[in-house]
């Protein structure tokens, strides 16, 4: 029994007792007791105001840049021959050009940190023969914030280059019969790239406040105290990383054309062949924004009471903790894709024609494949948190013939973390086609026979996939509750 009348006292008598102490020795009030103005004899008292604020501001206010890159080239030649009534006559000619550009874009950078202050107080204090009272009381805040933006940048290359060529060779005999042949050839590549970056922000601020007060007063054998004080406080942080974009492309194209022909005093005779092939690839990858917004606030107060009239007593006190936190977050997922083509073309071509009669062949194949996909999804949002509360509260009274009283205690804490996942889907898709086309004519003194065909195929696949979401949300609580009487005689 000893125990809780130990704890009774300590709880509720000696608490008051420290924050009226403490109270009065930091002089500080708000308020004045009821009645003191009545006692009709000295007084003094004071009041005092004060506060502070602090800002520095900072702006860098981006930077960009840019580079161009040009370069080209061309050349040619020409050379005859002669020897023994034969002429041979050769040109060439090469040609190439490049180009490329670069650009960076750093967005502005922008931080305002701020901070205010402020605290009042106030004392009183009067006395007038057997009667004596004092009050008093503070508050205090602190808040700051500093927002943050860093906005981002975005990166772009950009090159091209073509090359050409070619040549041709000539002969002629003493005869007058001609022979030519010529090739050229074309190339062409570019390639781009880019990448952003989206802004990220953060905004952290908080804010502090504490408020204490205190009264107490003696008239005779009776006296009385009384005093509370509290601590309270905000924060939060928000987040925003805006995310990220990818892109890249690739070209190229590459052509080839080869000629010969023979013009005779008997015939006549010329073929070509054509080749061609491209290819185009793309892709793009995009990182969605996450945003988090860490946050919580807590509370602190306590109270005391105590009266006293010769040799009774009675009293009381009361604690409060609580405070909670949760940290939001979401994130929007990925998205990418990407598709590559590649194509080829194939022909030739022939006529001939003499004193018997005249042919001719046509020939040409192509094909394309194809290669594509693209997929999004991964996004989630998640908000895990907490509470918390705490408080005691004790009551007590006594006399000479002993003291008794009650002591209640309780606890809440509770826990959760609610989750949602998006899942995500994407698909591949494959492609290929072929065609081919012939076709030949010969005529001669019986007549003219014409024959043709033409043959396609295209075989296509297409595979999706995917990942369904899901959600869960954890929960874990825990409360308890204690109330204790005691009491002794003497």
């Amino acid at each position: 029994m000893n125990v809780w009348i130990t704890r009774g006292l300590f709880t509720a008598g000696i608490t008051g007792g420290l924050i009226l102490g403490g109270a009065v020795a930091a002089n500080a009030a708000t308020a004045s007791p009821i009645g003191l103005d009545k006692l009709g004899a000295s007084q003094q008292q004071s009041d005092h105001t004060g506060g502070a604020t602090a800002s520095a501001p900072i702006s860098l206010g981006g930077a960009h840049l840019g580079a161009t890159t040009n370069s080209g080239s061309t050349s040619t030649s020409s050379a005859t021959h002669t020897s023994k009534g034969k002429k041979t006559t050769v040109t060439a000619y090469r040609a190439s050009s490049s180009s490329q550009q670069l650009g960076l874009n750093v967005r502005p950078i922008t931080i305002d940190p701020a901070a205010i202050a402020g605290a009042h107080s106030q004392y009183q204090q009067m006395q007038g023969g057997r009667h004596s009272a004092v009050a008093g009381s503070s508050e205090s805040t602190v808040a700051g914030q500093a927002p943050i933006s860093i906005g981002g940048l975005d990166l772009t290359d950009t090159t091209q280059n073509s090359s050409s060529s070619g040549d041709s060779r000539q002969s002629t005999d003493r005869r007058g019969d001609t022979q030519t042949s010529t090739s050229r050839q074309t190339s062409a590549n570019s390639s781009s790239y880019g990448l952003g970056l989206a802004p990220i922000t953060a905004d952290p601020s908080g804010v502090v406040t504490n408020a204490s007060d205190f009264a107490a007063s003696q008239h005779g054998r009776h006296s009385s105290a009384t005093g509370t004080s509290s601590t309270d406080g905000e924060f939060s942080s928000p987040l925003s990383i805006g995310g990220l974009t990818t892109a890249a492309r690739q070209t190229s194209a590459n052509t080839s054309d080869r000629s010969e022909s023979y013009v005779g005093r008997h015939s006549t005779s010329a073929t070509s062949e054509h080749n061609e092939n491209a290819s185009d690839t793309a892709a793009g990858f995009g990182i969605g924004e996450l945003t988090a917004n860490p946050q919580g606030d807590f509370h602190n107060a306590t109270a005391g009471l105590v009266n006293t009239n010769g040799r009774n007593i009675d009293g009381g006190s009361a604690i409060e903790n609580s405070g909670s936190a949760a940290i939001p977050v979401s994130f929007d997922g990925v998205t990418g894709a990407f598709a590559h083509t590649q194509a080829n073309k194939h022909s030739t071509d022939s006529v001939e024609a003499n004193r018997h009669g005249a042919s001719s062949e046509h020939h040409a194949t192509s094909s394309v494949d194809s290669l594509s996909g693209a997929f999004t999804g991964g996004g989630f949002a998640s908000a895990p948190g907490v509470t918390y509360d705490q408080a005691a509260e004790s009551l007590f009274s006594g006399d000479r013939h002993g003291v008794s009283g009650s002591v209640d205690r309780s606890v809440d804490f509770l826990a959760t973390g609610n989750s949602n996942y998006d899942g995500f889907t994407g698909v591949l898709n494959q492609a290929h086609q072929d065609t081919a086309d012939n076709s030949s004519t010969v005529t001669n003194r019986h007549g003219t026979d014409t024959q043709s065909d033409s043959t396609a195929s295209r075989k296509a696949t297409s595979l999706p996939f995917g990942l369904d979401g899901s959600s869960f949300a954890p929960q874990y609580g825990y409360s308890s509750a204690d109330h204790d009487v005691f009491g002794s005689q003497r």
